[in-house]
């Protein structure tokens, strides 16, 4: 018997907890079965931490000490490691007796870059951001970065204190003659990993269809621009990708490291021997001076997954591209295809199996690289990652991080979204990402709407919450739909989201109280976006946009509003409907008291406990000068240097009863105690 873990972990969860400089700690409990005399008891932790190689599969041993057991094993070792990159790590024990070894199952992690904790995602379709609503225009990157002062652009969103960009996916579509009823084609159906929609850009969308090499030259160099505007203003930017499936007639292309170069056409790197080329050799000749001679499906079918005789998943791969299906496990997909990367989300599957499907998992990983090296991405959002193996996530990603360090300065790690819906499966993609993009924020918003304050921290107090908060998603339901429609209610649960701190993702249109869920497959813009930059917006909607930036832009500015670190304040006299926390306290300072009146309609006050950090900071004040007073100001009033108490209050007064709280309808303010 043997058992294996980490005492690095939320306490009531097996989410590993841990931070760059720190140590992490494993041990390993084993009671054999039988009790051999005169054998070598020794034990080893397998992992990918500390490896001084780039290879895909770099793991090494580390010898484990013995020590007691504690947990009724006969045998007990530990193992300490620091942890001095970013990254997605992999660790297991193999504990040797006699001729046998005995395996524990793995334990991942991830270390993430410190930018992590206090994003503020905006969902961007470039597509639609500054297209004009109802109609079959497609907007580009150039209005994003030169459009008028009334255009949705980067400049406007470096101004609502956004501080990460989540770009729709990017890649080109050619949408499917097969399915006539799409305007647009699934942002997910992509046709080429390696270039950017030539849609998007105002010089490559005028280049002939023909000419992909010159449209794919053009919009990526007007993409590689538009990332390092972002980067100029202070954003992250982080594509949406779908590396389960590809659109149909996928233009291929890969990366080639040693000569940093993209190449058209070869297979050299995906082919897993030499006989395979030779059929690429053939098939290309056949299909010579058509089309088709530049699609992937018919040249290289392997690399997309095919059924058996039974209807299952065939990880071998299909031979031809009749026999390449569409993932339909999950929805309408019949504008995409299945790539044979070894894992089937519909049947369970979840490891690579074959020489193919790591050939494919090794291109997926290329196309990423690609990204961040030559684009300079940050990240990426992973749909459907219930769908791909789980060495995609060990292995693959991994890979992409230490090849990204050599190729790109300063490069930390990537930021990582999965998209995990799977209530069994989200623990891994905690561990192995740096947030969920699911849908408890939708308890958030029902916890506002209903005025239940107990269930708005249900979630944020909950050791396993490890998701965006947020107003919405872009194939769900607009966050103002739960409220609604009412841009008071939206307006104060998106600025107390904002306060309340963490990862959170916003979709474009929200700070305007947008209600049309986006429309995914169709061209044509977002109907707030267009009003806005045509001057036909009603002023409400106007007024929360202000708001909704004045947060975004505090928010950025005092940090510890940003970071999820924050304690509960406890009103007196019972539950009241206000959502009242303190911040993490900066250095020497009193921490930032946040209180949102979400008693729709109705004013508010009450008297609150002072949180552990406000009471320090006030009791060591008294303890050097008990007759200090303090003022307090309310940083999101727009009067934020006028004190609001008529005169200060001793501050000893403070500790004993509290701190009064006097909220209008629908308020927001955040609090700083000041010593006069």
């Amino acid at each position: 018997m043997i058992s294996f873990g980490t005492l690095n972990t939320r306490p009531g969860t097996d989410i590993v907890d841990v931070k760059l400089g720190e140590n992490i700690s494993f041990g390993v409990g084993f009671t054999p079965d039988r009790i051999l005399t005169d054998v070598t008891l020794k034990a080893f932790l397998v992992t990918n931490l500390g490896s001084d190689t780039d290879a895909l599969h770099p793991l090494h041993k580390v010898a484990m000490v013995p020590v007691d057991p504690s947990d009724g094993h006969q045998y007990a070792f530990t193992a300490e490691l620091p942890l001095m990159m970013h990254g997605t790590y992999t660790a297991f024990a193999v504990v040797y007796y006699g001729s046998s070894a005995f395996i524990a199952k793995d334990v991942n992690w991830r270390v993430s870059v410190p930018a992590v904790d206090s994003l503020y995602v905006r969902q961007i379709p470039i597509d639609k951001a500054n297209a004009r609503q109802d109609s079959d225009e497609i907007s580009t990157m150039d209005d994003m970065l030169d459009g008028p002062e009334s255009a949705y652009t980067l400049d406007k969103m470096q101004q609502a204190g956004v501080n990460c960009l989540w770009i729709q996916t990017p890649y080109r579509i050619d949408p499917w003659d097969g399915r006539p009823n799409d305007t647009a084609g699934s942002d997910y159906a992509s046709t080429d990993w390696f270039s950017i929609d030539p849609e998007l850009s105002c010089e490559a969308s005028r280049i002939p269809g023909w000419d992909t090499d010159r449209q794919h030259e053009i919009a990526n160099q007007k993409m590689k621009e538009f990332v390092t505007a972002a980067h100029t203003r202070g954003m992250k930017v982080i594509f949406g990708i779908a590396p389960n499936h590809v659109g149909h007639n996928y233009i291929f292309r890969d990366f080639f490291l040693d000569e940093e170069v993209v190449k058209r056409g070869c297979y050299e790197q995906i082919a897993i021997d030499a006989s395979q080329l030779a059929k690429v050799d053939e098939r290309k000749k056949q299909h010579a001076g058509t089309e088709i001679a530049m699609y992937a499906e018919y040249i290289f079918p392997w690399m997309y997954a095919t059924k058996n005789a039974s209807g299952k998943y065939d990880p071998n791969g299909a031979n031809d591209v009749n026999e390449t299906y569409f993932p339909n496990w999950a929805g309408d997909w019949d504008d995409t295809k299945h790539l044979n990367h070894g894992a089937h989300g519909g049947e369970g599957r979840r490891h690579p199996t074959t020489a193919q499907n790591w050939k494919v998992l090794a291109y997926i990983g290329n196309a990423m690289l690609w990204a961040v090296v030559k684009l300079g991405v940050d990240g990426f959002r992973i749909d459907h990652s219930y769908g791909m193996p789980v060495e995609f996530f060990t292995q693959t990603i991994p890979w992409v991080e230490k090849k990204a360090r050599k190729l790109r300065a300063g490069f930390d790690g990537l930021i990582l979204f999965h998209e995990e819906h799977d209530p069994e499966r989200k623990q891994f993609a905690a561990n192995v990402g740096d947030v969920i993009q699911a849908k408890e924020y939708e308890k958030i918003l029902q916890g506002f709407s209903h005025r239940n304050i107990k269930g708005i921290w249900s979630v944020y107090e909950s050791p396993n919450f490890a998701e965006f908060s947020g107003t919405g998603n872009h194939d769900e339901e607009r966050g103002i739909t739960f409220l609604e429609g009412d841009l008071r209610k939206h307006g104060n649960a998106m600025i107390t989201m904002l306060f309340l701190g963490g990862p959170m993702t916003t979709l474009a249109g929200d700070e305007y109280g947008e209600s049309r869920k986006l429309r995914f497959k169709m061209t044509g813009g977002i109907p707030t976006l267009w009003q806005a930059r045509t001057g036909q917006l009603a002023p409400e909607n106007l007024e929360l946009d202000a708001w909704v930036s004045k947060a975004g832009r505090l928010r950025r500015e005092r940090s510890e509003l940003g970071c999820s670190e924050r304690e509960r304040l406890t009103p007196h006299g019972g539950p009241a409907p206000v959502v009242a926390f303190e911040k993490r306290a900066p250095e020497n300072g009193c921490p930032l008291m946040v209180f949102s009146n979400i008693d729709h309609g109705n004013s508010q006050s009450g008297r609150f406990g002072l949180g552990a950090r406000a009471r320090a900071w006030i009791e060591s004040m008294v303890a050097t000068g008990p007759d200090t007073r303090l003022q307090v100001k309310d940083l999101f009033s727009s009067t934020p240097d006028q004190p609001l108490w008529s005169h200060p209050i001793p501050a000893s007064d403070l500790l004993r009863d509290g701190i009064q709280a006097i909220l209008a309808p629908y308020q927001v303010q955040v609090l700083e105690l000041v010593r006069v």
